[in-house]
């Protein structure tokens, strides 16, 4: 009988051994097949669906030890539920179609992925003062309606902030978010990182938020970097409007060469600092520049020309260890707020430059950016840039004259503080118009000539067949084949008066006239492609029929 017994105990034993082993087999497949997604994005998948088919899967290639990757992400889905009255704007969906974009074009996969936190107290307190860190504090607290009280109360710019229980440790997500990404690339595991981020940063001061800024991301940011003994830091802010935070927390520290391209429009447009003027005080003179541009649509061209006859000399000049982007994208194309036109090529570009500034050391930094499918599309190409895509941008027209005096502007104002924007040796630029002497050292004034005081005084050369002129006779060479004519060898330029004596047309559209009939047969079905609505009484063509009802209704006047 104990013989039996003891058979079953040990039978019962080795049962219960072989299904803890089981038990431990099947928590460790599992638990490898979870490790590869962020607990917080779990939540994110749709009901039924498994790990496999989460869209931010993290890559199978990881940081190990000091094992080094090209490109570090990091973003955290607890900072979405920062939202309130005036989301129509700053808005969880900027970071949402960000990530949506960086999946659908395989970008996300190819970079590293790095778990967001909350930034701590001390970290905070480097830039910002205790009794705003404790205001933001109490505000996780407070109902929807006591924190817009707390707002209106505590916060001068009260018009661009908006606060609920969880904006407060948002914010903090968003600091360590970047902070994590700085980290990475400080410790040499990852060369350059992406932090997809809000609420941005540029515009919070000391002592309040503003501008839909809560916490100084970049400055926290780049105190972390002093601490690991970086002395050169280059912060580059695209953002169309000024970031008057970054440029007061660092206005007297050589530390940090502050750079800002925005819109100023002589102090109208938000938040009415980032004046030319601005260049640092103390021991901090010269390491402020600030490019305002004075009207709206700026774009590829301005911004590039910038780059080259700006910041870039002065960043090779500074030698930077690590270069932060403040990236907003509300200077892109689409923008409700911008009203400028830089494309997502140009922000790639822009990277790419920077990237050879600081020896790849680069981290880009969600700032603005109300457009969505803008915001996610620069992202992207800045994405790509760093890790390593080669750019392409041409822009099709020159730089506008106003963007050329305030590059010109600007560069004069800081050139005492850098040799590379100092005149140096023989005039380098002379005006190629018969009879005008004018000569510069910088070519971005040699461009505002151009367009403005000589523009009215080049000769023309004129085609006689049609309404073609041009600057240079080969120009008109070339287009005169077109007409299976030769050029007068005259050196002197044709007079166009009484050229169209015979065989004119005239478009009863627009009034342009032209050579023969099939040139104005073509002209006419141009125009009905792009105004195809026209007036039944008057004839006046629209491109959309509500403008085309509204003139019948109020200003048609009959036939012409």
């Amino acid at each position: 009988l104990y013989t039996i017994k003891f058979e079953m105990s040990i039978e019962l034993l080795i049962g219960f051994m072989l299904l803890i082993a089981l038990i431990i087999v099947v928590a460790a497949v599992v638990t490898r097949r979870m490790r590869r997604v962020s607990p917080e994005l779990v939540a994110l998948l749709p009901p039924g669906a498994g790990v496999r088919d989460h869209p931010y899967r993290r890559p199978r290639k990881r940081i190990q030890g000091m094992q080094r990757v090209r490109t570090v992400v990091s973003f955290d889905l607890g900072t979405l539920l920062h939202e309130g009255d005036m989301t129509e704007q700053e808005r969880p969906a900027r970071v949402k179609a960000t990530l949506a974009r960086l999946k659908e074009t395989g970008t996300m996969a190819r970079m590293h992925f790095v778990r967001g936190r909350e930034c701590t107290q001390s970290e905070a307190l480097t830039v910002h003062t205790p009794r705003y860190w404790k205001l933001l504090e109490n505000s996780s607290v407070l109902s929807e309606a006591e924190c817009r009280e707390l707002v209106v109360r505590e916060i001068k710019d009260s018009d661009s902030i908006y606060l609920n229980r969880y904006s407060f440790r948002a914010a903090r997500l968003a600091v360590g978010c970047l902070l994590n990404v700085m980290e990475e690339v400080l410790s040499s595991r990852a060369t350059n990182g992406v932090a997809v981020i809000r609420p941005p940063g540029h515009h919070a001061v000391e002592t309040e938020a503003m501008g839909f800024c809560l916490l100084g991301n970049v400055p926290i940011a780049c105190h972390k970097a002093f601490e690991a003994n970086y002395e050169r830091i280059l912060v580059v802010d695209w953002d169309i409007h000024h970031g008057n935070g970054t440029q007061d927390m660092f206005l007297r520290d050589p530390r940090v060469l502050y750079i800002s391209i925005h819109r100023w429009d002589h102090g109208d447009f938000y938040p009415a600092t980032g004046t030319p003027l601005t260049v640092g005080d103390g021991a901090g003179a010269g390491f402020t520049i600030n490019v305002g541009w004075n009207q709206a649509r700026m774009g590829d061209a301005e911004y590039l020309r910038c780059f080259q006859e700006l910041v870039l000399p002065v960043a090779r000049e500074f030698q930077p260890q690590l270069t932060v982007i403040s990236a907003g994208f509300d200077s892109g194309a689409g923008d409700p707020l911008g009203r400028c036109c830089v494309s997502s090529s140009c922000y790639g570009k822009m990277t790419t430059w920077l990237m050879g500034v600081s020896g790849g050391r680069v981290i880009v930094a969600l700032e603005g950016g109300y457009n969505l499918r803008t915001v996610a599309e620069g992202m992207e190409a800045c994405s790509r840039a760093l890790l390593g895509e080669q750019t392409r941008c041409s822009p099709k027209k020159n730089p506008a004259a106003g963007a050329l005096e305030s590059i010109g502007e600007t560069r004069r104002i800081v050139s005492p503080f850098w040799n590379s924007l100092q005149d140096q040796g023989e005039e380098q630029f002379k005006c190629s118009v018969a009879g005008c002497d004018y000569s510069t050292k910088l070519r971005a004034n040699m461009d505002l000539h151009a367009q403005t005081h000589c523009a009215q005084n080049q000769r023309m050369w004129a085609c006689d067949d049609c309404s073609f002129s041009a600057a240079k006779k080969e120009k008109l060479k070339s287009h005169m084949l077109t007409h299976k004519r030769g050029v007068a060898s005259s050196d002197e330029p044709r007079s166009h008066a009484g050229s169209h004596t015979e065989h004119q047309y005239e478009c009863d559209i627009c009034g342009a006239v032209l050579s023969d009939k099939s040139n104005l047969r073509r002209h006419k079905n141009r125009h009905t492609r792009e105004l195809p609505y026209a007036c039944g009484r008057c004839g006046k063509r629209f491109n959309d029929r509500s403008n085309m009802k509204r003139h019948e209704q109020h200003s048609c006047k009959g036939s012409a």
